[in-house]
């Protein structure tokens, strides 16, 4: 095998030529390194909440809209229903009026 150096000069090459085997692979390589995503998903829910349901595993491809987690709105509802309730009460309880002075 040859190689240029430069303006129309080669070198000789050496190069080692074995025959073609067939078989297993008895080299083995590990690496090590870090992956960085295309791009980040920040969850920010508009309430506060426990997860009930995870719709998607890591690293799966979501979309703009896409459900990703449901949150287990029950403390929500409550603390709603204590409040109805709580306007409910005052809404009931009779006003007291100061006398009109004669």
């Amino acid at each position: 095998m040859t190689s240029r150096i430069g303006k129309g000069a080669t070198r000789a090459v050496p190069v080692e030529l074995a025959p073609i085997e067939h078989g297993p692979i008895a080299r083995r390589r590990t690496f090590s390194g870090t992956l960085e995503p295309h791009a980040e998903l920040v969850v920010a829910p508009k309430i506060a909440g426990r997860i009930e349901e995870l719709a998607v595993d890591l690293a799966d491809r979501v979309t703009r809209g896409q459900v990703v987690a449901r949150l287990d709105d029950n403390a929500e509802r409550l603390q709603a229903v204590a409040q109805a309730e709580a306007d409910l009460a005052v809404a009931h309880r009779p006003t007291w009026r100061r006398p009109k002075a004669s």
